[in-house]
């Protein structure tokens, strides 16, 4: 199960199907993410979180979003930081260019 550092909640985005959004402010630098799972062969978990271009943690969705204006990034590779202020209300986005070098997750 992964660990949420801050109370969020999943609903309709406006960037692409369901995302995840924040419920209270989240300062920069602040840990909002850690991607719990056991690692697993992407053939054994596909469409789950890539730490390796063979390799996946076969955790929970996120449900975090694409975007090249992320307001998350990976610190580690379990670790999501804020890379700026969030306010309470704004849509966790992560930048899946960041990880795995991103190369299946746009297939």
């Amino acid at each position: 199960m992964n660990i949420w550092r801050i109370k969020t909640v999943i609903k309709k985005s406006s960037i692409h199907g369901q995302g995840r959004f924040a419920l209270e402010n989240c300062p920069m630098g602040s840990l909002v993410l850690i991607i719990n799972g056991p690692v697993k062969t992407r053939k054994e978990a596909p469409k789950k979180f890539p730490i390796t271009d063979e390799l996946n943690i076969d955790c929970e969705d996120t449900h975090i979003n694409h975007s090249t204006s992320n307001n998350l990034d990976l610190n580690g590779q379990i670790f999501f930081i804020a890379n700026r202020d969030i306010k309470a209300g704004e849509e966790l986005t992560m930048n899946y260019q960041q990880f795995a070098s991103g190369k299946y997750l746009f297939d």
